[in-house]
């Protein structure tokens, strides 16, 4: 009972992957959402835009499997984006289009970029850099990626 009244509950989750996962991926989206909401992106334009900066012309259904999203919650990003003036959608064939951005996008996806890498830094400098690309590979094969 004193555990409860004075705040101090034991947490068994503390000791648990998945919940530490969870807890560092929150607080890293958290920082990296606030940063972006300075430049008036939000993370998943930003994932958009800096995945059509490294691929021209790339379809929307390639830029959704790239991020593992669905088409149809693409749409309405890639609506977003056009109406801003980041995103140029042009004709493939009756049914796709190909994804460019303006200029104006290409300044929005170079400062994303920018945001993204000082934002890691940060989070990175509180992990051991021998380990790193060790934590990346892991991370990568508990996602069944390689």
């Amino acid at each position: 009972m004193a555990n409860i009244m004075s705040n101090q509950l034991e947490n068994p989750l503390e000791q648990r992957l998945g919940f530490n996962l969870r807890r560092a991926s929150l607080a890293m989206m958290l920082d990296y959402g606030e940063q972006l909401s300075k430049h008036d992106v939000r993370p998943a334009e930003a994932s958009i835009l800096t995945v059509v900066l490294a691929n021209p012309d790339a379809n929307q259904a390639d830029v959704a499997r790239c991020l593992e999203m669905k088409r149809a919650n693409m749409v309405p990003l890639i609506i977003q984006l056009v109406a801003k003036g980041w995103l140029e959608r042009h004709p493939i064939d009756r049914r796709r289009f190909a994804l460019r951005l303006t200029a104006t996008g290409r300044s929005v996806a170079k400062k994303v970029q920018m945001i993204m890498e000082n934002h890691e830094r940060d989070f990175i400098a509180a992990l051991d850099p021998v380990g790193f690309d060790e934590i990346i590979a892991t991370l990568r094969r508990l996602r069944g990626t390689k």
